[in-house]
C-alpha cells in the first residue's frame, strides 16, 4: 500500500470508530410507560416581557427572594422609599387597594443604555423551576437585582 492509501485507511477507520460518539441520543428509554421528562437539560435564562398594563404570567412556581409565588399573571410594580428600591407583584384579580403578595428589596445594577422594554429575567433550573433575578424598566438605565 502507498504511504497515501495508508493514511486515508486509517483516517476512514478512526472515523468510523468516533462518529457513533458523536450523533446525539434523541431518546431515552424511560421505563415501561414510555413518558419523558420535559425538564431542561440545564439552566438557562428566560427573558419575560411585562405588558403595558404591569402584568406578566408565570406558567409555573417561581422564586422571588424567599417567597415562591404561585402559577398566574401578576401585577408588577417599582417602588423607591429614600434609597431602597423594592419590586411587587400582586395576582391581576386582586382589587387595587389589596396588598401585594410578595415585596421584595432589590439592588441596582447600571446598564450602558436605557432599557427599551420592562423586561423579567429568570434562572430556570433542571428541575423547571424559576428563580427571578434581575427586572428592567423601560427607560431606566439600572437594572433591579434580586
Amino acid at each position: 500500500m502507498k504511504r497515501s492509501q495508508l493514511s486515508y485507511a486509517i483516517s476512514s477507520f478512526v472515523a468510523l470508530l468516533v462518529a457513533p460518539a458523536s450523533v446525539p441520543v434523541h431518546a431515552q428509554h424511560a421505563g415501561h410507560g414510555g413518558t419523558m421528562s420535559a425538564e431542561p437539560a440545564r439552566p438557562y435564562t428566560e427573558k419575560l416581557k411585562i405588558g403595558k398594563d404591569g402584568t406578566v404570567a408565570f406558567a409555573g412556581p417561581t422564586v422571588l427572594g424567599e417567597w415562591i409565588l404561585k402559577p398566574g399573571t401578576y401585577r408588577f410594580e417599582h417602588a423607591v422609599e429614600g434609597a431602597d428600591h423594592f419590586v411587587a407583584f400582586t395576582p391581576s384579580d386582586a382589587s387595587p387597594s389589596e396588598p401585594p403578595s410578595v415585596r421584595v428589596r432589590c439592588r441596582l445594577e447600571g446598564m450602558k443604555k436605557p432599557a427599551k422594554k420592562t423586561e423579567v429575567y429568570a434562572q430556570v433550573n433542571s428541575g423547571g423551576m424559576r428563580q427571578l433575578e434581575r427586572i428592567e424598566v423601560q427607560g431606566e438605565s439600572v437594572g433591579h437585582v434580586f
